[in-house]
């Protein structure tokens, strides 16, 4: 099933002309495969600054699919968040093992 939604997602991407009901689902299960369920464009107006006269995007098929900017931060999406997550979690039990090695002592 991954597969095949890989395999959607990336057709949305080249350029061929794609049905209009094809490419809402497309766009669909792209999202889908991202996981981006964040409402990314309110966090990022109320966390970070971009220079919006100068991000546009590749082209109309993958600004169609939600990569609007060619800014990594504002396409990686609610990726992004998971990210700093686990960067986060990676830290915390860095810090405990350390702390549990200090203390067992």
């Amino acid at each position: 099933m991954l597969n095949s939604i890989s395999f959607l997602s990336v057709v949305g991407l080249v350029a061929v002309t794609v049905p209009g009901r094809a490419s809402s689902m497309i766009r669909i299960f792209f999202q889908f495969a991202q996981l981006d369920v964040l409402p990314m464009d309110e966090i990022f107006e109320k966390t970070l600054t971009f220079d919006d006269v100068t991000d546009e995007a590749w082209n109309e098929y993958f600004d169609a699919l939600g990569f609007s900017s060619l800014n990594l931060l504002r396409n990686l999406g609610s990726a992004l968040v998971f990210l700093l997550l686990e960067f986060c979690l990676i830290i915390l039990v860095g810090l405990a093992w350390i702390l549990r090695k200090i203390f067992k002592k």
